[in-house]
């Protein structure tokens, strides 16, 4: 959820302080969405 409440900040609200915090959260962003991946494809095979 985190994730998505991100998006939602810096698309609504631009604010160098929230772009900046988010930029720090963007590499455990890529590891959830990388692990639904991984459970997405091994559902479809």
């Amino acid at each position: 959820m985190d994730m998505i409440d991100d998006r939602n900040k810096m698309s609504h609200i631009y604010n160098e302080d929230y772009f900046r915090d988010i930029l720090e959260y963007l590499p455990k962003h890529f590891e959830n969405m990388n692990q639904v991946l991984t459970i997405i494809e091994s559902k479809i095979k």
